[in-house]
């Protein structure tokens, strides 16, 4: 992975160094330290976006051990793939989180923290800890509390966080992330999980995805369910998912479409995880399992409303993102457009286009 051999600098006190020297560091912390653990994101999305960036550390650590910190129920996007050799769940929420959650990682004997979300709490928690080597990006009140505190990309134009996290993993231990394709594997269980999601149902089929974690983001109901009848019309049979909180709205396109209902048959996420590798495509909103197809390789179709493209982007990626305004200027950020960026102006037509461009119109 190009990572260079040396000897870790002298730490300077936290927040006292000048700017440009702090992102000039080398592995020497990562690559020494006896136990390293890393914090994961807080969202299925961004996890699979530094996943990436997982892999150019696992490859800088070698067999020395790395832990994983984060929400529970992500474990299931990271276990099997060798990326970590242990993870601690914790959701760090109320004013004793970030003390919970330093006990956890003090408990482990965790020396060395990377920190890939920008919370406040999470570099709280590494500090309070007493972990030798905190290092991430700077800004949430938090620069004092890193030993590392990187200065960030700017933010305009949009960074997309694969790049995000990577500029963390260079600027701050310099490795190199080369290879930015996230790349997911259902493991066994997985597979044998969703095997038992999808029984009855007819091969190849197509995921549709209608829920997201804003109302803006999600494209309306009806014109999903008109798109999964013109995919039975080409001969695909149609799933629809959705969490917990979805389970009316996924209902509801299911019974108006004749697909079948994964919530109600209990889907979660490592169920998703081997559904979504199966899948002949996934057609989404700008949400998780947007990016979980990407990174297991399923032809992906995304829709984007108020959400900039750029932000998720992923160079590789077997996708059609279809947007609502695609004629914004590039100084412009769909983000900041909520009106001109309504994702109701997506239309049924443009949708199928798009899936028959990347996939085809018959099986």
């Amino acid at each position: 992975m190009g990572v260079r051999d040396e000897s870790p600098p002298a730490e300077p006190r936290a927040g006292h160094e000048p700017a440009d020297a702090r992102d000039a560091h080398g592995p020497g912390p990562w690559r020494n330290a006896a136990v390293a653990a890393v914090v994961l994101p807080s969202w299925v999305g961004d996890v699979v976006m530094a996943e990436p960036t997982l892999r150019a550390l696992r490859a800088a650590r070698g067999p020395r051990p790395i832990l994983a910190f984060g929400r529970p129920g992500l474990a299931a996007l990271v276990e099997g793939r060798a990326l970590f050799d242990g993870v601690i769940e914790h959701a760090m929420r109320g004013l004793t989180g970030p003390f919970a959650a330093a006990r956890l990682l003090r408990a482990r004997g965790v020396e060395t923290v990377l920190l890939l979300p920008n919370s406040f709490r999470s570099a709280a928690a590494a500090a309070i800890a007493g972990t030798s080597h905190r290092i991430g990006f700077r800004g949430q009140g938090r620069r004092a509390l890193l030993t590392r505190a990187i200065k960030p990309p700017p933010r305009r134009p949009p960074v997309a966080a694969v790049d995000w996290y990577a500029t963390l993993a260079e600027r701050g231990l310099g490795l190199r992330v080369e290879d930015r394709l996230p790349r997911l594997r259902p493991t066994e269980a997985q597979r044998r999980e969703s095997a038992g999601l999808l029984e009855g149902v007819p091969r190849p089929y197509v995921l549709l995805n209608p829920g997201a974690n804003r109302a803006d983001k999600r494209w309306p109901s009806e014109r999903f369910v008109a798109v999964a009848r013109g995919l039975r019309e080409r001969g695909f049979s149609v799933v629809v998912s959705g969490g917990p909180s979805e389970s009316a709205l996924v209902g509801e396109i299911a019974a108006a479409s004749d697909a079948v209902d994964l919530a109600a048959r209990g889907v979660r996420l490592g169920s998703l995880v081997g559904a979504i590798a199966e899948a002949a495509a996934v057609i989404s909103n700008d949400t998780g399992p947007r990016h979980i197809a990407i990174g297991c390789g399923a032809p992906a179709i995304s829709l984007f409303g108020p959400t900039d493209p750029r932000w998720s982007a992923i160079p590789g990626a077997a996708e059609r993102a279809v947007v609502a305004e695609p004629f914004l200027l590039p100084e412009l950020v769909a983000d900041d457009l909520p009106r001109v960026a309504r994702i109701d102006r997506i239309a049924v037509g443009d949708v199928l286009a798009a899936f028959d461009a990347l996939v085809g119109q018959r099986p």
